[in-house]
């Protein structure tokens, strides 16, 4: 997936880079930066915890993905899912 330059310079570069954190695996930073292309497609202004779930459905190499996938969680199921919720919150 595409990662703009100002994505990774405000999200995933500062992650990766503070010392107190433990450092991010390549899947890790590829999950975050889906989940935050997210909001855009569902119309939303935040990443939320749905976004990172849909991420997560994302990475389809990623063991978080497999084990949804085992047990029935799919990616169009929970954007529909995460769009129903976004739209249900609206004031």
């Amino acid at each position: 997936g595409f990662i703009s330059r100002s994505l990774y310079r405000d999200l995933i570069a500062p992650a990766q880079a503070a010392p107190q954190c433990l450092p991010l695996s390549a899947v890790t930073v590829a999950v975050i930066a889906m989940a935050a292309e997210e909001p855009f497609a569902l119309g939303s202004k935040q990443v939320d915890t749905d976004h990172l779930v849909l991420g997560l459905l994302r990475a389809t190499d990623s063991a978080a993905c497999r084990a949804l996938a085992c047990v029935g969680v799919r990616l169009q199921d929970a954007r529909i899912a995460a769009l129903e919720e976004a739209l249900a919150s609206e004031p």
